[in-house]
């Protein structure tokens, strides 16, 4: 998925009446799993852009091209689509922008480069002061529940927690996925990244609650067991899921 380390920073969530921030802290040369919890600011839109989404402090743009850039990769498909924080990015019009921002290719972020409220992508500084964070921010969306699609075919995608707080798997519907008996090679995954490994959850038939009685509905499992309330997809996290069904499957996440 990615050749690089991963690891989780420290997450602190603050929100005041409909804008919110989440601050995660950042190790240079260290992949993370971003979200995509807000909006952009007073356009109830579901949508924002890299550079209204994201701020960073202790880590540096450079010029296009260093090595050092920070970059997000987007996953498109079965490829990643790559973004720079750069300081020379061009506009449409081939004039340089004058300050910093997320670039692709070059050139300035455009309505393609847009991101929706439960989409994720990696992050990685490979400079970063001590102390350096990438903090998340915008506007918190009014709705209460939120569907996030993803890909079928066995393809890896990576979705978000669409909302400024954690959310338990216990709590999500899946629809357009078959759950299948626990053990099954074929089952729906979703690997949430936990220091430097993955949590493995699986979507089964057959799964237990706590006191060993099956559950007798699909349900998205840990080690064969119910999701717990510390079974949770955190706030501004974002998370790989795969699917054998041939169509499309869906999340929907309610607070």
């Amino acid at each position: 998925m990615s050749a690089a380390a991963v690891a989780a920073g420290a997450v602190a969530v603050e929100s005041a009446n409909t804008v919110g921030v989440i601050t995660t802290d950042v190790t240079g040369g260290t992949y993370y799993m971003i979200g995509v919890p807000f909006e952009s600011v007073g356009a109830n839109s579901g949508t924002i852009t890299f550079d209204d989404l994201i701020k960073l402090d202790g880590i540096e743009a450079y010029d296009d091209g260093d090595s050092d850039c920070p970059e997000i990769q987007v996953r498109v498909g079965n490829i990643y689509r790559m973004y720079y924080y750069i300081t020379d990015a061009w506009d449409e019009d081939d004039k340089e922008l004058g300050h910093d921002a997320w670039a692709f290719d070059g050139y300035e972020c455009t309505a393609v480069d847009i991101q929706s409220l439960g989409d994720g992508f990696w992050f990685k500084a490979p400079v970063a002061a001590a102390g350096a964070t990438i903090t998340t921010k915008g506007q918190v969306t009014t709705n209460v529940v939120k569907t996030v699609s993803f890909a079928g075919n066995q393809k890896y995608s990576i979705i978000a927690n669409p909302f400024p707080t954690d959310v338990c798997l216990a709590d999500v519907v899946t629809t357009g996925v078959t759950a299948k008996e626990d053990g099954d090679s074929e089952s729906a995954e979703i690997q949430v990244r936990v220091g430097n490994i993955y949590r493995m959850y699986y979507y089964i038939t057959d799964a237990w609650d706590a006191d060993d009685n099956e559950l007798g509905y699909d349900a998205w499992a840990f080690d064969g067991y119910e999701c717990e309330p510390t079974d949770v997809i955190k706030a501004g996290a974002s998370f790989w899921i795969k699917s054998y069904d041939a169509g499309n499957g869906s999340i929907t996440f309610s607070l």
